[in-house]
């Protein structure tokens, strides 16, 4: 980050529990991304910047609303 740039994220989280709905989304990576895909995410995976800190927001959120 600079005085004249910066990262910008929008993070949305959708809950799907058996995989009928939010997985069937056609995903479409904007005008500034590479790829965009559904991919499952485990500590292996390695993340840009601070998304770790969105994910483990959503899977905390997802595991005490849900489980």
């Amino acid at each position: 980050n600079t005085d004249n740039a910066w990262m910008e994220s929008s993070v949305y989280v959708f809950h799907d529990q058996d995989g009928t709905s939010v997985a069937k989304f056609q995903l479409h990576a904007g005008d500034d991304a590479g790829d965009v895909k559904w991919q499952d995410i485990d500590d292996s995976v390695d993340l840009y910047a601070s998304h770790n800190k969105f994910v483990t927001a959503a899977r905390d959120y997802v595991r005490a609303n849900f489980a």
